[in-house]
């Protein structure tokens, strides 16, 4: 294995990690909207902050609107009644 070969192998394997990790975060995004703002409001409030709290603000609206953010709620209520745990 000549050593472009071996580049071209390794940057593969990073995108794909990429694409893995992006994904799983976005889908989380989607899931817990809920969850993503109220960190962002824990957080020292600056432009950034802010900017992120308005995509946030997008991100909840698509969640709703295809129904992803009322599914995760659903199964986390069944979750937690199936373990015998209270809301928190």
């Amino acid at each position: 294995m000549d050593a472009r070969t071996k580049i071209a192998g390794d940057r593969s394997r990073l995108l794909t990690l990429a694409a893995i990790l992006y994904g799983t975060l976005g889908l989380l995004a989607l899931a817990m909207p809920d969850a993503l703002s109220s960190r962002l409001d824990d957080l020292t409030p600056s432009p950034l902050v802010r900017a992120a709290q308005s995509g946030v603000g997008s991100i909840a609206v698509v969640s709703n609107a295809l129904g992803i953010a009322a599914v995760y709620r659903a199964a986390r209520a069944q979750f937690l009644a199936t373990a015998g745990l209270q809301r928190d």
